[in-house]
Parts: structure tokens; C-alpha cells; sequence
């Protein structure tokens, strides 16, 4: 059998088309994202990595051709695919990935940043390595659910987790108090990178890391349920979501832009949850549902 290769899909477009590029990579299920400062204004480049043993670079290629023109993007889009050795894309992960602070009380670092580095004088410090799953904290969606469990979790409620990743926001609930923690994702490339995460914040024996799909995997209802994923995803089962959160608890959703946020709410109305608060990040917005 021969080796597993890496591809890097470098895209250089107009920041008014990242939604619909991120959509596009949530269904090439690329294994993660490095962005880049273009130095232009309202120009960003982003490049994804894909493991050779999913898509070969002719596809690759090819799907580019299709899918990265104008329209359906509202400007040009310019794109490269290059072949990678092994793992370098990490290599890059950890020159973009710096560190972030969510709030006082909260901040974001990468494993080799040093003690002293600014951010880790917060009272609550997570360790994240990007490796091959997504959530480090740098998207708008992560930063919103990050915010809302700084202020939601209380000591001993359990949480449920769905679509995990790399297991940031599980790391989050376990270091801000959380009790029982049941984590859940669906792509089994993150979980070797989701327990590193958890082994290198001390909470591995807090957090319950499963393979599956919250849809279908049978699930004790929460006090918390975090559904980071992508309103097409979680949208369909917003019923299934109600009932996986306990009577008094709360469900925060995110992955929605500000634009989906009308429809969404009236789906939470229609299966009973009228109770809701919206808080958004540029484009992007999350949704917190307080079950009666």
C-alpha cells in the first residue's frame, strides 16, 4: 500500500465570499484550515489540506474548476492545489496559530506557546493543538460558543457535545466546572487530536469522547447541549436537539450565519422553543435556547 499523502488548496478571495467557500469545504470535508493575512483589505486567503487517500489532485483540480468560479461567488476567486509532505500543513497551522483571548476570564494557546506568553495569565488557559480537526478558537463560531459557556456552565451540570472536533469547547465546560461530559463527532480523523487536546488540559478523564452521529447514537438527554456544526447539519434536527436537552437547560447553537438566523428561530419555535437569545460575531451568529 503506498503512503498517504497531503494536498493544499490555497484560495485567495473576496471576504464577502468566505460563507460560501467554508460551505464548500465543510462538504469536501477537508482535514483543516490555515488562514493568512493578505495584507489587502477585504481580501483573505485560506488554505485547506486533504489527505491524498480522500481526493487525488486531479479531482481535486477538477472540482476546483467547478466550484471556485464566478458566479456562484460574487467576486474572482483565485486558487492553487499543491502536493505536501507529510504533515507540513501543521507546520503552517502553527505559524497562523498564535493564541487568542475569548474574554477575561478566558484565553486560547497553542501547546508550544511559552508560559509567559500574554494571553496565558488568564484564569482559565486551554492548550489547542490544530493537528487535523477543526476548533481553535480563531473562528467567529467558536469564539461565540466559547463566550456563552464562560457565562452558562455551572459546577456538575453535564454537557453534551456534538460535533466535538477537536473537543475545544468540551476542554472549555470541563476547565469552567462542568460535571459529566459526553463528547461526540462524527469524523474519526479527530480523535486522535480531540484526546490530545484533552490530555494536554488535564481533563481526559472528564470528557467522554465518542465516534458517531448525534442524529442516530443513543444519547441521555443534558443540561447543556453545544451544537457547533453548520445550520444544515443541525437544522433538520432541531426536534432531536430539543429532546437531548433537559427541562430547564439550555442549547447553544452556532455555524449559522446572521442571514439564517430568522429561519432557524422559527424552527426552534416550531418544535417548542420560543425562549432564545442571539448573540453575533461579524457575520456569523449563535443561538442560545433556554428549554421550559
Amino acid at each position: 500500500m503506498s503512503a498517504r499523502g497531503w494536498l493544499a488548496l490555497t484560495v485567495r478571495l473576496h471576504v464577502d465570499d468566505r460563507p460560501r467557500l467554508e460551505g464548500l469545504f465543510t462538504e469536501w470535508e477537508t482535514l483543516g484550515l490555515v488562514e493568512e493575512d493578505t495584507g489587502a483589505r477585504n481580501l483573505e486567503q485560506i488554505t485547506a489540506h486533504f489527505s491524498t487517500g480522500d481526493v487525488g489532485q486531479a479531482t481535486l483540480e477538477r472540482m476546483c474548476r467547478g466550484e471556485l468560479v464566478s458566479p456562484p461567488f460574487a467576486h474572482r476567486v483565485d486558487w492553487r492545489v499543491e502536493p505536501l509532505a507529510d504533515q507540513h500543513w501543521v507546520e503552517q497551522a502553527r505559524e497562523f496559530f498564535t493564541g487568542i483571548r475569548i474574554c477575561d476570564r478566558l484565553s486560547v494557546l497553542p501547546p508550544w506557546a511559552p508560559d509567559d506568553h500574554p494571553l496565558a495569565g488568564a484564569p482559565i488557559t486551554l492548550r489547542i493543538d490544530p493537528g487535523m480537526a477543526f476548533g481553535t478558537g480563531t473562528h467567529e463560531s467558536t469564539r461565540l460558543m466559547l463566550g456563552w459557556l464562560v457565562d452558562l456552565v455551572e459546577g456538575g451540570g453535564s454537557v453534551l457535545d456534538l460535533g466535538a472536533g477537536s473537543a475545544i469547547l468540551s476542554i472549555a465546560a470541563a476547565r469552567l466546572g462542568a460535571g459529566a461530559i459526553m463528547a461526540i463527532e462524527i469524523d474519526p480523523e479527530a480523535e486522535e487530536n480531540a484526546r490530545r487536546n484533552m490530555a494536554l488540559n488535564g481533563v481526559s478523564d472528564s470528557v467522554e469522547y465518542r465516534i458517531g452521529d448525534f442524529a442516530r447514537e443513543s444519547l441521555e438527554p443534558a443540561d447543556l447541549v453545544l451544537c457547533n456544526t453548520l445550520v444544515e447539519i443541525f437544522e433538520p434536527h432541531l426536534e432531536r436537539l430539543r429532546d437531548l436537552t433537559r427541562p430547564g437547560g439550555d442549547l447553544l447553537l452556532a455555524g449559522l450565519l446572521v442571514i439564517d438566523e430568522a429561519a432557524v428561530l422559527e424552527g426552534l419555535r416550531a418544535v417548542g422553543l420560543e425562549d432564545t437569545e442571539v448573540r453575533r460575531e461579524g457575520e456569523w451568529s449563535s443561538i442560545h435556547v433556554r428549554r421550559r
